[in-house]
């Protein structure tokens, strides 16, 4: 597995609780309870641009999972040269290897919040086109194109998981992502909740441990479509998630309303029904997940 991050955690842990080998390559190293939500993984440091380093992480495995990423959609626009750098060298460089590595399989976790940009029908199906708004989602796209053509090319076994707005335990609540974990942290510390605009911008929420299920179903089979949506197939408005977060924490929260950002999109729900007819997948209700979540440890 490729990055250490959320849905990273969510993955190894997943993938620990049915007996498979976990091998984990990250940026920078863990410590207190952020290693300690790996334990039973084998660890390894070091940059994913580098050769050598990642044949090693490579070596013996039958299955990646590219988890990492570059900047935040909020920053990936103020600094696109560096979102650029930061998305594509490490993804081309496990590409390569994986060329060397006949049947090697690679899932490539993209966003399906962002890659579509303000679509034209909702729910949106994997073949809607996809006109982002954010270097963020420029980049997941290239990052899809990238590994949809060694695909092609080369014959590795890929595919893209389009994935909507995550959310669950372990998600951190001050990187400009992830509304769940930021209101749920401002509440508890008794610090105003932004919201831009008017706050009925749509989302779909799709709790963390079900893209790990997801995940996990996905690779014990072979072949499928090559982009696969994954989220809960159902729409909330911003304003409306909120009541629901100040519901589970029973807190009320203060609001910052700030002005439209300009490059959110203003609506999206995934459709999920090809990925249904892959696997079987119920998604969990959102007030569950968000109930489950705030029971969590920050």
């Amino acid at each position: 597995m490729i990055g250490a991050g959320f849905i990273g955690t969510h993955l190894a842990r997943r993938l620990k609780d049915d007996g498979a080998g976990v091998r984990v390559l990250t940026r920078s190293p863990l410590a207190g309870e952020r290693r300690a939500r790996f334990d039973g993984a084998e660890l390894l440091v070091g940059d994913a641009t580098v050769q050598g380093i990642v044949g090693d992480a490579l070596s013996g495995i039958d299955h990646v999972f590219y988890c990492a990423g570059g900047l935040m959609p909020a920053q990936s626009n103020l600094d696109p040269a560096t979102d650029a750098a930061l998305a594509l060298p490490p993804l081309l460089r496990v590409l390569e290897e994986l060329r060397a590595r006949p049947g090697v399989r690679l899932t490539f976790l993209s966003s399906g919040g962002t890659v579509y940009g303000n679509p034209e029908t909702i729910p949106v199906a994997e073949g809607h086109p996809t006109e982002p708004q954010t270097s963020y989602g420029v980049m997941k796209l290239a990052s899809e194109k990238y590994v949809l053509m060694y695909g092609r090319l080369y014959g590795i076994p890929v595919q893209v998981l389009r994935c909507s707005n995550v959310y669950g335990a372990f998600q951190p609540a001050d990187r400009g992502q992830g509304f769940v974990a930021a209101a749920l942290s401002r509440l508890r510390e008794g610090r105003p909740i932004t919201l831009f605009g008017d706050g009925r911008n749509v989302r779909d929420f799709v709790y963390a441990p079900d893209v790990a299920d997801v995940m996990v179903a996905l690779a014990a089979r072979s072949g499928g479509p090559a982009v696969l949506n994954v989220g809960s197939g159902k729409g909330v408005q911003i304003c409306d998630l909120l009541s629901m977060i100040e519901e589970v924490a029973g807190t009320a929260a203060q609001i910052d309303w700030q002005p439209d950002r300009g490059l959110d999109v203003r609506r999206i729900v995934l459709d999920i029904a090809a990925l249904q007819r892959e696997v079987e997948f119920v998604p969990t209700p959102l007030l569950d997940g968000l109930a489950a979540t705030a029971r969590s440890r920050p």
